[in-house]
């Protein structure tokens, strides 16, 4: 039986710029969900003046967070502090970690103990301040969500995001230069489509995986452009997966209306813009060459096939 005071998380895996911060969004539309964005950086956001919170004040000066940061200091055990938080995650959210997790060796040991304290008073904190019981975190990292599957006081729900990849080797084929007050924190270089191709398998991989550590009733795999293009149907699925109604948010977007952003942390630069439109991004279908589908079809055609891909998809 789940304990009524446990905070329910919805953690949105799967590869970068698969749309996790659009949905992430949506869903923090609901008056009972905080939605934050990847939460897996937020003590280097905390830290650095320059990266900004999507409501456009620099992170570490923004009300919410500031408030969040001071509940989490009370919250949190002594020997937790910010500043060794980020060496906990390395520990239990590198993928190293995951087969020790997956054997349900690790969180029996004095360091999980710690690190489970640590990350389940953040979400408690988050939660506090925002006065909302269910916090989206689109984190991504699925060794983070095994980590999160083994702490107790977290009440988890999986959604596991694909995006047909090569929309996602487009996206990463080109660059962008430093932007920090348009969510850009560094020089974003253009990245191969082989290496693209080749962790899009892996990090999916990975995720199915640690989709199957919870109860299937409170996970779900979601194609992005299945997302976008019937919102209705795949926020009736979310709904049940996480006990909440989305039947007017999903009213709303079938009228075309724009998703507002709450304090979203890192993530997609799309966050900085206030407001978000769903749309379907397909541009990878005009700009791809054939060498470049051909590539990628050779590393993962097989994965995007079990997804319902096609290699003649146009």
């Amino acid at each position: 039986m789940k304990s009524p005071d446990r905070i329910k998380t919805v953690f949105i895996m799967g590869f970068g710029r698969s749309g996790s911060t659009v949905l992430d969004a949506v869903l923090g539309n609901h008056p009972n969900v905080e939605s934050v964005g990847e939460l897996v950086n937020v003590t280097r956001v905390w830290a650095n003046p320059f990266e900004y919170c999507a409501c456009g004040v620099v992170a570490r000066e923004c009300d919410f967070w500031r408030r969040v940061r001071a509940e989490w200091a009370v919250r949190r055990p002594c020997v937790t502090t910010a500043t060794d938080w980020p060496t906990l995650q390395v520990q239990f959210e590198a993928r190293r970690a995951l087969p020790r997790l997956y054997l349900e060796k690790l969180q029996y040991s004095k360091a999980f103990q710690e690190y489970a304290a640590g990350v389940r008073t953040l979400y408690e904190a988050i939660a506090t301040i925002s006065g909302r019981r269910t916090i989206v975190d689109s984190s991504k990292n699925p060794v983070r969500a095994m980590a999160l599957s083994r702490v107790e006081g977290i009440d988890l729900r999986l959604i596991h995001l694909v995006r047909d990849g090569r929309g996602v080797a487009w996206s990463l084929a080109k660059a962008y230069q430093k932007d920090p007050k348009k969510g850009v924190q560094n020089d974003l270089r253009a990245k191969p489509i082989w290496r693209t191709a080749l962790m899009w398998r892996v990090v999916n991989r990975l995720a199915e995986i640690v989709i199957r550590e919870v109860p299937r009733n409170c996970s779900m795999c979601l194609r992005y452009e299945d997302f976008v293009t019937a919102p209705q149907e795949a926020l009736e699925r979310i709904g049940r997966i996480s006990g909440l109604d989305y039947s007017s948010m999903a009213n709303s977007l079938a009228e075309g209306s724009s998703i507002a952003v709450g304090h979203t942390i890192s993530g997609n630069r799309v966050r900085m813009g206030g407001v978000i439109r769903l749309r379907a991004d397909m541009a990878w279908q005009e700009h791809l060459t054939e060498a470049q589908r051909g590539i990628f079809w050779w590393i993962a055609g097989s994965k995007a096939r079990q997804y319902g891909y096609s290699r003649d998809a146009k």
